[in-house]
């Protein structure tokens, strides 16, 4: 009985060392798997410019989220004017398909900061956002091509463009009352007035043997319509800063889908008016000037700005002056 009772205390020992031996075994493997705390990191802070290292981080960071609002804003009306055929552009197809606007503006709401924030002595920053423009041209096909049951056929240039071509627009915020203040106001006026210089060429095209452009934007809602949102995906190629505060903004506008408007139009209303092929190759160029108004001139002091987008209605303002002689 005693050597049975010895084997059975033998037996049970041996099943609890080996136990314990198994629960060491998993806590090294738990140890020696587990991820470590991360250690906080000390970054070195960038060398910007004295005006900006004398407003709180706060601020900073304000500044960075208002001029990629900017850029993103700007980057909206460069998508949404995107030509995919002789047609459409994506702003044709947002407009008759609420799914493709939704589509388009979860694209724009994933778009990335490509550079900056670029800080200024004068008190700018700038950020630089893009998208793929083959992102852009899938999203809105597919899309279409869910919600209408068919297929949206692309010009060879966007189908060329699309394989590498990156959407991209400029931000820009300031500090209240500085010079960079100033300059960014003062772009925007150089913009209005390239707008305004670009309408009056554009109204002055002619596209027949006896109409310009102006004639028949006289005569449609449509066709101004039309030069609005043409101008307003016009590419700005040239931004200058002068030493008087002013600013010279370089834009460039191709003719050719307005043309293609026009085109549409005439033939939908029977008219025998021949639209010239000419006129569709142009592309305009001119450079906007202004200054910041005495009006506009921020007081110092209080959170970062951008100066106020350019909005449609404004630009349909400049058209309606143009075709006044205004």
């Amino acid at each position: 009985m005693n050597i049975v009772r010895l084997e059975k205390r033998r037996f049970r020992t041996g099943l609890l060392q080996s136990a314990a031996a198994s629960c060491w075994v998993v806590l090294i493997s738990m140890t020696s798997s587990a991820v470590a705390a991360p250690k906080p990191e000390e970054v070195k802070p960038d060398v910007i410019p004295a005006v900006w290292q004398r407003v709180s981080a706060q601020q900073r960071l304000t500044a960075i989220r208002i001029a990629e609002l900017d850029a993103l804003r700007l980057l909206a009306e460069r998508v949404y004017g995107v030509h995919l055929n002789e047609d459409s552009t994506v702003r044709d197809l947002a407009k008759a398909d609420d799914t493709v606007k939704t589509a388009v503006q979860q694209v724009l709401r994933g778009v990335t900061t490509k550079e900056g924030p670029t800080y200024y002595e004068d008190g700018r920053l700038e950020v630089v956002r893009a998208v793929k423009l083959s992102k852009v041209i899938e999203v809105v096909r597919e899309t279409f091509k869910s919600s209408q049951g068919r297929e949206i056929k692309l010009s060879h240039d966007v189908e060329t463009r699309g394989q590498t071509e990156l959407i991209d627009a400029l931000g820009n915020a300031a500090l209240p009352g500085s010079d960079g203040h100033k300059k960014i106001l003062a772009k925007r006026a150089a913009e209005l007035d390239g707008y305004r210089k670009l309408a009056e060429r554009t109204l002055g095209v002619q596209v027949s043997s006896n109409s310009t452009i102006k004639n028949m934007a006289l005569a449609s809602d449509e066709i101004r319509a039309a030069l609005a949102g043409l101008l307003k995906s016009a590419e700005v190629t040239r931004i200058v800063y002068l030493p008087d505060q002013s600013s010279e903004v370089t834009m460039k506008l191709a003719i050719g889908p307005l043309v293609k408007i026009l085109k549409k139009q005439v033939e939908a209303s029977g008219k025998s008016t021949e639209i010239s092929i000419t006129a569709s190759q142009q592309a305009i160029e001119e450079i906007g000037r202004g200054a910041p108004a005495a009006a506009e001139s921020p007081a110092s002091g209080g959170e970062p700005a951008a100066a106020a987008v350019i909005t449609t209605v404004e630009v349909q303002n400049v058209i309606d002056a143009a075709l006044k002689g205004e």
